[in-house]
């Protein structure tokens, strides 16, 4: 399969996931949304069933909440979700493309990109769904970039055949792998490329970001060897004179 392929069938199994799909909202969310000026408008890209959106939403009185997913089984989830909430008056939800955000340049305080740009089985295109935070984000907004990491036990096999394989082909990353899941009797191909902490910063900072968090996530209630996540937090700052 080619790269949009690989993209697609992702996307399809999400399609299949989203009635069963449930999350819980993440802590970082707040943690990060309190580095904003103000918290005004936000984007969830990627979101999902809404969990983190609903969270900020109700956190912050005055906020409004921009969700984008490119699955529209998942918007709408992420619909009901809020709805449920009593929030929809506050929230517009969107079947979009992270790597072309139909919003505003300058216009949101605050992105959310959780697990989301490790999907998109081209760097090229990782790069540009940052860049494309970095562009709607007003000057001094945040944004809170997530990633699966390449330190997995359930990826050990496919990182170390990637190894040997990348010695015959150097171009061949070691974080391509594929995860595999049957729902409802059909087998689905998910794709994820698995970062290291100081590549996924190396990605954020070289879309203009200024990266001033980054580490490790876990989860409330969660045991440390289960943690498969990383998180950085940017900043976009204008540069004057």
């Amino acid at each position: 399969m080619d790269s949009e392929e690989i993209l697609w069938s992702t996307v399809e199994a999400y399609e299949a996931m989203a009635s069963s799909y449930r999350r819980r909202a993440w802590d970082i969310v707040k943690r990060v949304a309190k580095l904003c000026r103000e918290m005004g408008t936000f984007l969830d890209a990627g979101c999902g069933p809404g969990h983190n959106a609903v969270l900020l939403l109700s956190e912050y009185p005055k906020a409004r909440g921009v969700l984008v997913d490119l699955s529209k089984a998942m918007v709408k989830r992420a619909q009901s979700s809020i709805e449920l909430a009593g929030l929809k008056h506050r929230a517009l939800l969107v079947v979009s493309d992270v790597r072309s955000l139909p919003l505003r340049s300058e216009s949101m305080e605050l992105c959310l990109y959780i697990a989301v740009i490790h999907h998109l089985p081209e760097r090229a295109w990782r790069i540009n769904a940052l860049r494309e935070a970095w562009r709607v984000l007003k000057d001094s907004g945040v944004a809170l970039i997530t990633s699966w990491s390449i330190a997995q036990r359930s990826f050990v096999k496919c990182v170390a055949m990637n190894f040997f394989k990348k010695l015959v082909k150097p171009s061949i990353s070691l974080g391509d792998c594929i995860k595999v899941s049957i729902v409802r009797g059909t087998t689905y191909r998910r794709y994820y490329h698995l970062y290291t902490l100081g590549e996924l910063k190396r990605d954020v900072q070289g879309s203009g970001f200024i990266v001033v968090q980054a580490g490790k996530y876990i989860a409330l209630g969660r045991a440390v060897a289960l943690q498969k996540n990383l998180f950085v937090v940017g900043l976009k700052k204008f540069i004057k004179g």
